[in-house]
């Protein structure tokens, strides 16, 4: 069993190092999202159990990244799976409340990756109870669009639209881009926090563009 200690410095270690740990981590947190839309779900009893296991899949690609980008925040208070875990479950409830009452979300974004139109955007959102939150969404995505062109690499900016956009999933994008699964994750993770950095020099904050 690895140390809170092992735990963090595998996964900020070096990078032949940091894929063996993001692949256990991803492991053990897959297992405990399947667990949780399984066993303590009500809501999701109508759904097969593949459905309940490609949903784990795509919530758990995002746990781990959030792991990642919040490794700076485990006190060693409890145990780091513990922690993680937290965090997972954290990610599957608002994936679900999102998938139930979509707001502002990158669906406003065309295949192309540009956003959509603003008449387009309120056409789908017609039924928006806010015109004032519905514009600011769209000025949101419009300069958060903006952000990623110019602040990712070319690699950076497809691995992350791919997964995070187009939900391709994450074997498929590798092969699309020649590479493995593992480098498709760490080019997402760079990107993120590319991102966070970019918007929070720029005075906002990175929560904020998650809702």
């Amino acid at each position: 069993m690895k140390t809170n200690r092992k735990w963090v410095d595998d996964l900020i270690g070096p990078p032949h190092i940091q894929e063996l740990a993001i692949e256990d981590l991803r492991h053990i947190l897959r297992r405990g999202i399947f667990h949780y839309l399984y066993y303590d779900r009500s809501d999701l009893q109508h759904y097969t159990l593949r459905d309940l296991e490609l949903m784990a899949d795509d919530m758990v690609q995002e746990a781990v990244l959030r792991v990642l980008d919040k490794m700076d925040t485990f006190r060693g208070e409890s145990r780091f799976t513990t922690w993680a875990m937290r965090v997972a479950i954290n990610i599957a409830i608002g994936e679900l409340r999102r998938a139930r009452y979509q707001d502002c979300s990158l669906d406003a974004l065309s295949a192309d990756d540009e956003l959509l139109p603003l008449p387009q955007y309120n056409a789908k959102r017609e039924q928006h109870a806010n015109p004032e939150r519905s514009v600011e969404c769209s000025d949101t995505l419009l300069w958060l669009t903006d952000a990623m062109k110019t602040t990712l690499t070319a690699r950076q900016y497809q691995a992350l639209t791919s997964v995070m956009i187009h939900n391709v999933p994450t074997d498929i994008a590798a092969l699309q881009m020649n590479t493995t699964r593992n480098a498709v994750h760490k080019l997402i993770y760079d990107a993120r926090l590319k991102l966070r950095r970019y918007v929070e020099l720029h005075g906002l904050s990175p929560d904020y563009l998650c809702d």
